[in-house]
């Protein structure tokens, strides 16, 4: 068997009961970083055997790594923090267990996106989660647009060192939209900004912004 487990995406205490239960019971957990994961479980006083298998070597490492252990074996796999697969890790390795005829077993908790989404204070019927956007602005500027066009709220991700690019993008192409940055959540610094991509592209001019930013775009216009 091989369970997914979600972990903190900031706050230790996240965790849930049946995420550390899991780990507990691990044959081995294999980990996007080692010593990310390492301190989580030494957090917990859990003491089982880590396996590294970082995003850039997954497709490469993924069969190899199952094929070393039994069917009687439990396989955790965890990425740094947060949902494996969304924006992480572990596709691959999803892919090629069912591919081996293991079971997987998705042991939910943190998200980044569901946390943002539950402060937002944006009307929520549906929405459309996009990650990280392309680099290239022609790709990023399509992409956007496209998705923009059908009403629905929009979830990215993005870097403090890239947030005020993405804010003027979402200004050129949303001026009237509202916009909410989450950052660092559940961390001690933990903000949420609130208004138009044009005000909050100039608070992050004013003030550049430190941690993983979570970024949602309403799917309503803001009133005049």
């Amino acid at each position: 068997m091989l369970s997914v487990v979600a972990t903190p995406i900031g706050n230790l205490g996240d965790i849930t009961l049946r995420a550390l239960e899991t780990f507990r019971g691990a044959t081995v957990v294999i980990a996007e970083d080692t010593r990310r994961t390492r301190m989580l479980l030494t957090h917990y006083d859990i003491h089982v055997p880590l396996v590294s298998m970082p995003a850039f070597r997954e497709e490469v490492q993924a069969e190899r790594i199952l094929r070393n252990y039994s069917t009687n074996d439990l396989l955790v796999f965890c990425s740094d923090a947060g949902s494996p697969v969304i924006s992480d890790p572990g596709a691959h390795l999803v892919a090629a267990a069912l591919a081996l005829g293991h079971d997987v077993v998705p042991i939910p908790g943190p998200s980044a996106i569901t946390a943002a989404l539950s402060v937002a204070g944006i009307p929520l019927s549906g929405f459309t989660f996009l990650g990280f956007l392309p680099r290239r602005p022609g790709r990023a500027a399509t992409l956007l647009t496209t998705h923009l066009e059908t009403g629905l709220p929009i979830v990215l991700y993005e870097s403090p060192f890239r947030l005020v690019h993405l804010l003027e993008l979402i200004e050129a192409h949303a001026p009237t939209r509202e916009v909410v940055v989450a950052r660092e959540l559940t961390k001690h610094f933990e903000t949420v900004y609130r208004g138009s991509a044009e005000e909050l592209r100039s608070t992050f001019l004013a003030t550049p912004p430190k941690g993983e930013c979570t970024i949602i775009i309403g799917g309503q216009h803001r009133d005049a």
